[in-house]
């Protein structure tokens, strides 16, 4: 990793110690997937099987990445496995749950998940950023700029998004209806610069790091 600062290298490691911890997280589920539970009235499940195994396989390519000399498609390879961490944990819980009505509320196992997702996509981003200065910058703005959509989705995964929603209209004001309308639009407008901010970020981390062997 030559020409890396302190905090990359920190990052890295750190990303192969975060995909351990997924990986361990996988185990009861996969127990679950193929043994069943009588306390739950579960049988054998083997999409749930299959959605854990693809879990700790894609905490494993974190793992393997996080612990091997950074090479060219780091990046790209870390993010796809947050992917399919969060894919795969989502997809287990609607299978898991579906099967029996005595499985018990998964949303937090869900949140769990997709934090730890998230927190390998920042650590990919900490890795990949390190040595550009201007691209913090543009991580800064742009991150800022999605903060709206940050703070929406978590109305969503809660679902609080509905009552939200209900004490707008219920102000019953014309001047709401503009007022929506505009937020909205701004909103949109965060959405694709900040996105776009983002984007240019790792363009400039492209443009002034040097190629890896």
């Amino acid at each position: 990793m030559p020409n890396d600062v302190p905090i990359t290298r920190l990052a890295q490691r750190a990303t192969a110690v975060l995909g351990v911890f997924i990986a361990l997280s996988a185990l009861p589920g996969l127990w679950l997937g193929l043994r069943g539970s009588e306390a739950w009235e579960l049988r054998w499940l083997p999409l749930l099987a299959a959605f854990e195994f693809l879990v700790m396989l894609s905490a494993g390519f974190a793992i393997v990445y996080g612990i091997r000399p950074r090479r060219a498609g780091y990046g790209l390879a870390i993010l796809c496995a947050a992917g399919g961490i969060l894919t795969a944990s989502v997809l287990g819980a609607i299978v898991l749950k579906n099967s029996s009505s005595k499985v018990p509320p998964l949303t937090n196992v869900v949140l769990a998940r997709a934090a730890a997702s998230a927190g390998l996509a920042v650590l990919t981003a900490v890795v990949m950023l390190g040595r550009s200065a201007a691209s913090w910058r543009f991580i800064a703005i742009g991150g800022a700029m999605l903060l709206p959509t940050a703070i929406l989705g978590g109305l969503v995964v809660t679902k609080r998004v509905d009552a939200f929603m209900e004490r707008f209209i219920s102000i019953g004001q014309p001047w709401t209806l503009i007022l929506g309308l505009a937020g909205v639009i701004l909103w949109g407008v965060l959405t694709v610069i900040g996105g776009h901010l983002v984007i240019r970020a790792f363009e400039l981390t492209d443009q002034e790091s040097p190629k890896e062997a």
